[in-house]
């Protein structure tokens, strides 16, 4: 199953680490609006990452340093049918509504700040979501189960850090902030509570 994601520079590492060795990686800089990664290679792919940077009510990604990244409107005018997922951390609901718009049948998102990991070492949030539930639908599992066992390892974790406690501060918020991820799938997913919360 090809991913393909777009990210900031900084956490190249962190998503290297989420993707995968052989995902297709395009990060913000040197690719901003005006010179955007090969569209193509989103069209093609199986499952689609974000994690670039929101600011709320704009239709637009943005990455080191606030460059913009990308619009609502680029999204909207590719052709995702045969992407199975997309994830999109930070990122708001007009670009959510774009994956949306473009045909992908389930997007994942979380309005606001989302917090992610600093180390490729140890992941937290929607880098922890998105490599289980990645990593699942490439063993074979369909996306709601998949989503599912990613949302089950969150709270694992989270578990865990209320038994015993742990200096990192980052990475509790990190995952606290994935339970109130949303989902907007096609109705023939059943995925999600009837907020459109995550299970």
């Amino acid at each position: 199953m090809h991913v393909t994601g777009y990210v900031l520079a900084s956490s190249e590492r962190v998503a290297r680490r989420v993707c995968g060795r052989e995902s297709c990686l395009f990060t913000s800089p040197p690719h901003t609006l005006e010179n955007p990664p090969p569209w193509e290679k989103f069209e093609h792919a199986g499952l689609i990452y974000l994690r670039l940077h929101g600011l709320p009510d704009q239709p637009y990604a943005y990455g080191d340093g606030l460059i913009t990244a990308l619009s609502a409107d680029q999204v909207s005018s590719l052709d995702l049918s045969s992407v199975r997922l997309a994830i999109l951390g930070n990122c708001h609901q007009a670009l959510a509504s774009a994956f949306r718009l473009a045909g992908c049948p389930v997007v994942v998102h979380g309005d606001g700040v989302n917090y992610g990991s600093r180390w490729p070492w140890l992941l937290a949030g929607v880098d922890l979501l998105t490599r289980e539930a990645f990593g699942a639908i490439r063993a074979g599992m369909d996306v709601h189960t998949a989503l599912i066992r990613g949302m089950q390892k969150v709270r694992d974790r989270l578990s865990f850090h209320e038994r015993i406690p742990v200096h990192g501060r980052s990475l509790v918020r990190a995952d606290l902030d994935v339970l109130n991820f949303r989902v907007s799938a096609d109705a023939k997913y059943e995925l999600g509570d009837k907020r459109g919360g995550l299970l």
